[in-house]
């Protein structure tokens, strides 16, 4: 049966999840890409709740904003308080629900324009957090400590292929697999790591869709 373009790419991802409840489905998104990343997972006194009242008002958006507080974190090297201009452009550690409404906004709006990675996983959300923020920072060959976007789709499907056996065993530590947009908005790329080798499989869902539902749940004034 023809389904909408977010109610694929979640049951996609529900049948990668499969039935062991230990697995959970965590995104890393960037909110350079996406200013509404900004506007909903910080939860310092910064929050811009005008803006967020604004789009509830207009039914453009999803109730469900306290999920964030438990689920979410900045993931920004820095040590101590980040400056809210970083904030805007950081990227944000958030568990998904895929039965969620923020879930179907955020396949409907933000798949295919590069905002971000997805994996599952069954380690603890501290694990999480320090493994992913550590892998923000790369050495050049000159020893020059560099700001590394790997949660960008782009740098990520251009970066793993080039991985050493080893280097992928690091970054695939906490994660079982990695999902990504791929070629588009009509299908996702699965990575995983077995063998000492990485394995990619894509899985196209474009002769399921009966509408690319894009825009359909927040739009622009």
């Amino acid at each position: 049966m023809p389904k909408s373009k977010s109610q694929s790419i979640i049951d996609a991802i529900k049948s990668l999840v499969g039935t062991d409840e230990r697995n959970k489905v965590y995104a890393i998104l960037d909110a350079a890409r996406k200013k509404e990343f900004y506007h909903i997972f910080d939860t310092d006194k910064h929050r811009d709740f005008a803006y967020i009242y604004e789009q509830i008002h207009r039914e453009k958006w999803f109730p469900e904003l306290p999920w964030f507080k438990e689920y979410c974190r900045c993931i920004y090297p820095l040590k101590g308080k980040i400056p809210e201009i970083l904030l805007k452009a950081t990227p944000y550690l958030a568990r998904i629900d895929l039965n969620s409404s923020f879930s179907r906004w955020l396949f409907s709006e933000c798949w295919g324009d590069n905002c971000g990675i997805f994996f599952i996983s069954q380690a603890s959300e501290k694990k999480l957090f320090y493994h992913f923020k550590k892998l923000l920072l790369a050495k050049s060959e000159s020893g020059e400590s560099l700001y590394f976007r790997y949660y960008d789709p782009r740098v990520f499907k251009n970066y793993l292929p080039s991985c050493t056996p080893d280097q992928l065993k690091i970054f695939f530590q906490l994660a079982e697999m990695f999902i990504v947009e791929h070629e588009g908005r009509k299908s996702l790329g699965i990575y995983r790591f077995s063998d000492f080798k990485l394995n990619v499989s894509v899985n196209d869902f474009s002769k399921e869709l009966l509408v690319d539902d894009s825009h359909s749940i927040t739009q622009s004034p």
